[in-house]
């Protein structure tokens, strides 16, 4: 790690690629000012066998400046909030001194703290604005106050493509406009958190109302395909308002039909494919820990025995042909084995599968788990599905009943997904 650094980049992940460009061309652009300085980024400047958490403090700490990327996703993340927290911190009189520099990327409400910064426009930047933006952010970094003395620019940059800012920006501008005065409104708030299903608390602590619109959108849609995930969250916000507040929920009628109207034209896909993607982000985010700490993928690592066991004699198996059977004894069976036993034939394979365990060993995690690993595999032999038995019981409808009219509330037709 180097005794100094001229920046740090902080950034939400989904755009790590747009980014890695810019921090190659900062090198460059200071190298050919004769100010030579590496710019910290994680994808580059973490090592391994280390804290990740110890190494970015250690970088924002030896950073002169600090480069925020606003985004949606930046602006809701609590580790982003933390690294330029860190960073201001420290710094006395870093407005003065123009140590903080806001990289506006995807158009984002900013907290009141940071609007007092000015901010280098890379919205929507073809190749002339860019260059002109990145001018505007080097003479940043070299201190130079007059926007009218813009270094010269080297001649090897990469222009990067423009990102995929996910749901269009101006259809998520205008659900962060209609749900500002709402969530302004602290029994509006609690009532939208119910709904949602979150706890109240995470609604709290935002900077302004704004904000936490802005993030509550992010923090809604996640990894799920962007347009159904709106339309999802305008059909709960609409359930979950229509009584109270009638005139307000009218107003989403115009932005649920443009909504809808933009999926209809996105390429098609089979309605299957569409259920498992929504299957996927129903169940990917398991644990809050494991997502806080950015090592979902340690759920893939966790080993789960399971001890099959049936009620019926075990002399009853022993002759079966199938296979299975027989070579089950004094051998642990995984998820999928058990699920993939054949039960013609065999009176002990019911096909129905029970995980026994006290409360809070994971037994619902585990099926969760196995739900989104099944959806993510094209070699996959069944169709995932899962339901709240309680739910089920409680209102009376078959289970491809509820699959279907889910789809439908996410907006797609869904006749014929029961077959």
């Amino acid at each position: 790690m180097p005794d100094r650094y001229a920046a740090f980049i902080s950034y939400a992940h989904r755009y790590a690629p747009w980014v890695r460009v810019l921090q190659a061309n900062l090198e460059k652009c200071l190298a050919a000012a004769g100010r030579p300085g590496v710019v910290f980024l994680d994808q580059t400047d973490l090592g391994s066998g280390r804290s990740w958490v110890t190494q970015l403090q250690a970088g924002i700490d030896k950073s002169e400046h600090f480069v925020l990327v606003a985004t949606p996703e930046a602006l809701a993340s609590p580790r982003v909030g933390d690294e330029w927290g860190a960073f201001l911190s420290t710094r006395r009189g870093w407005l003065e001194q123009g140590r903080l520099h806001l990289v506006s990327l995807v158009d984002v409400p900013m907290p009141p703290f940071l609007s007092q910064v000015q901010r280098v426009d890379f919205l929507n930047a073809g190749e002339a604005k860019y260059r002109q933006a990145l001018r505007e952010l080097t003479a940043g970094l070299l201190g130079h106050s007059d926007r009218r003395n813009l270094p010269v620019l080297p001649t090897d940059l990469e222009i990067p493509a423009l990102p995929d800012p996910g749901l269009d920006p101006r259809l998520r501008a205008r659900l962060v406009e209609w749900l500002t005065p709402v969530l302004g409104k602290r029994v509006l708030r609690l009532a939208v958190a119910a709904g949602l299903r979150r706890e109240p608390a995470e609604l709290d602590g935002q900077p302004s109302a704004e904000c936490l619109a802005s993030s509550l959108v992010v923090w809604e849609t996640g990894n799920e395909e962007p347009l159904s995930a709106a339309v999802r969250i305008l059909d709960t916000l609409r359930e979950t308002l229509e009584e109270d507040e009638p005139a307000r929920v009218a107003d989403l009628i115009p932005l649920r039909a443009d909504l809808v109207a933009r999926q209809k034209e996105a390429p098609e896909r089979g309605l299957l494919e569409i259920w498992l993607a929504q299957v996927v982000a129903d169940h990917e985010r398991l644990v809050p820990y494991f997502q806080q700490q950015a090592e979902e993928n340690l759920l893939d690592r966790v080993y789960v025995e399971l001890e099959v066991r049936s009620e019926e004699e075990r002399s009853s198996l022993g002759e079966s042909a199938s296979g299975p059977a027989g070579a089950r004894p004094g051998r642990p069976l995984g998820l999928r084995e058990v699920l993939a036993l054949p039960w013609e034939g065999d009176p002990w394979i019911s096909g129905r599968w029970m995980v026994l365990g006290d409360p809070g060993a994971g037994k619902t995690t585990l099926l969760r788990h196995l739900a989104a690993t099944l959806a993510r595999q094209t070699d996959r032999a069944w169709v995932p599905l899962f339901e709240s038995l309680p739910k089920l019981l409680r209102d009376r409808d078959s289970l491809l009943d509820r699959v279907v009219r889910r789809m439908e509330r996410a907006g797609h037709p869904a006749q014929g997904l029961a077959a």
